[in-house]
């Protein structure tokens, strides 16, 4: 089957059914937002825009968004001063930039607006890869709807395990978004539109691999050199799912397209390549930074366990899936889908210290496989019940089986959804809200301050800087920010002594230009933060402060008030 049989398979009503289907997500993914700025309103709060998934990272998006909304193609890490850093070529955050940019909307609303916007060609996506592999109408869409809206057993699982240990000892379906299609759906843009690249490059690879056309592979390379230029490390997953499904194939299809298909895949490697090779040489190059960020960002893949209860019904059922195939044909090329999901499973195992990232990825196949099952098991019991006639043992059974089929398979997936509007309910997640200070603060550097303004400030200010106004910050976040204890030591020592004229060479020495204090910074400083003649009060309210180095170092402070 090529890509135009393909498409003709798929009827028009199925084709509505994968439009309402996106309708219905971009409503969910859409309402959480909504939610917590009207929320954020009925308080007199701004509503920041962070959620309970990775809330340390939506600062670093923030300031990619920011740049590119203000024309920047190069985007730079503002996280780090006094460090050469060599700005990146990021498609996809500079996309929702440019978004940002021609709508007039702000970095948070930008964030949320191509994330939902980002469902759609998901939905489509998904649907042409189930329906390559499923022939049957049924097994389509259970496993589109599966794959839109499922998830494993880890609500299931959580009241029974120690909620105490580390976070990495916890189903992964509850806490690493892009494991899950529909988790990666309420997270973030950048995982959504992973997922539909993912897909869309093993669907072309596996046409290329049936039909015997090479130009395929070429367009597989193509749409895998969109998705390694921003997530340069699925390359290790689709290189091996590629490399082995050729092999399966080769051992056990004897009609001479083998040669065809290894032309595909070397295409598919060749056109690709170039975004892999881009991303080595930036973190082998002659940025230490860049390196040592590189070693700091480790992801750890958690226990077998909580990989099982994170993929739950789908894991289990995918080796029957494969047995029964051998007798019935479907799905399609089963032996390249056990190697798609082996090659996420396995190498999130291999000594990589971004493992976890190899998840993303394994829940398609894993459905593809399972799905027959499930359909195969229904109909039995239909089957059953007919025989029956008017019984209500088997009709009992079939309830209990859809019943315990349906939440096995969703419940974590409203559990994820619930825990996303719970903090803005019950106000458990303050950290959610600006307070009415610090958003006129942050608003008052983002217009008063140029953009090659730096500022000094704790981690948790320079985060909120960097992120909201897109102001470099000596120290901001754990990993972008470089080495973690110096940076914090750096900045104790700094708002700890009274020498001036040391704060004024270290402030020097590292290019900065403004000095943030708040509540933090003033217990760093031991209560109060005493300014001398080289610096120059420019902002004070609230409780915040803003100091400017003045080019002379003659200025004298001003009152504390705001600086209009």
């Amino acid at each position: 089957m090529n890509l135009t049989e393909l498409v003709k398979s798929i009827t028009r009503r199925e084709w509505l059914v994968v439009a309402a289907v996106a309708l219905v997500l971009t409503l969910l993914t859409s309402f959480p937002p909504l939610y917590g700025w009207l929320v954020g309103l009925s308080r007199g709060q701004e509503w920041n825009g962070l959620q309970f998934f990775s809330p340390g990272d939506f600062g670093v998006y923030l300031s990619y968004i920011n740049q590119a909304r203000g024309g920047a193609f190069f985007l730079d890490n503002i996280f780090a001063v006094g460090e050469p850093t060599v700005p990146v070529v990021n498609l996809l955050w500079w996309s929702v930039g440019l978004l940002a940019r021609l709508t007039s909307l702000g970095p948070v609303a930008a964030f949320y607006v191509a994330r939902s916007l980002s469902v759609l060609p998901l939905a489509a996506a998904c649907y042409l890869a189930v329906s390559f592999f499923l022939r049957r109408r049924t097994e389509r869409l259970v496993a589109f709807l599966l794959l839109m809206f499922g998830s494993g057993w880890g609500a299931l699982a959580a009241p029974f395990l120690n909620e105490t240990g580390p976070s990495i000892s916890w189903p992964i379906d509850l806490w690493v978004p892009e494991s899950n299609l529909f988790a990666s759906q309420i997270y973030s843009p950048h995982f959504v539109v992973s997922w539909t690249l993912l897909i869309l490059s093993m669907l072309l690879l596996a046409v290329a691999y049936e039909s015997g056309r090479s130009r395929y592979g070429l367009l597989a390379g193509l749409v895998a050199l969109l998705l390694f230029e921003f997530h340069p490390f699925h390359a290790p997953t689709l290189y091996a799912a590629g490399f082995f499904g050729w092999l399966t194939l080769a051992a056990f299809r004897r009609d001479g397209a083998v040669w065809r298909r290894l032309t595909a895949f070397v295409l598919f490697v060749a056109v690709s390549f170039p975004a892999v090779a881009y991303h080595y040489l930036l973190l082998n190059g002659d940025g230490r930074l860049t390196r040592e960020i590189a070693a700091a960002n480790v992801t750890l893949t958690p226990g077998w366990p909580y990989v099982l209860l994170g993929f739950g019904l789908p894991l289990i059922l995918a080796p029957v899936g494969l047995f029964l195939c051998r007798r019935n044909g479907s799905p399609r090329l089963a032996g390249l889908l056990a190697v798609w999901a082996l090659s996420h499973l396995v190498l999130s195992y291999l000594p990589f210290s971004f493992q976890r990232r190899f998840l993303e990825g394994a829940e398609f196949p894993l459905v593809i496989l399972a799905v027959p099952v499930v359909v195969l098991a229904v109909g039995r019991l239909i089957k059953t019940i007919r025989m029956f006639g008017r019984s209500i043992v088997p009709a009992i059974g079939l309830f209990l089986f859809l019943f315990l089929f349906l939440l096995s398979a969703f419940a974590s997936s409203i559990d994820i959804y619930a825990s996303i509007l719970q903090p803005y309910r019950h106000g458990s997640f303050p950290n959610a809200f600006f307070s009415s200070d610090e958003s006129t603060v942050l608003d008052w550097i983002r217009e008063n301050t140029s953009d090659d303004a730096s500022f000094i400030g704790s981690g948790v200010s320079g985060y909120l800087i960097a992120g909201w106004t897109g102001r470099r910050v000596l120290f901001g976040h754990w990993v972008n920010s470089g080495d973690m204890e110096r940076r914090q030591s750096e900045i104790e020592e700094f708002f700890g002594r009274s020498d001036e004229a040391e704060r004024v060479e270290f402030m020097q020495s590292l290019g900065l230009t403004h000095i943030f204090v708040g509540t933090r910074e003033r217990a760093a400083a031991g209560g109060e933060f005493v300014i001398g003649r080289s610096f120059r009060q420019v902002y004070a309210s609230g409780g915040f402060e803003v100091y400017e180095l003045g080019p002379d170092f003659g200025f004298q402070p001003l009152e504390a008030e705001k600086i209009e």
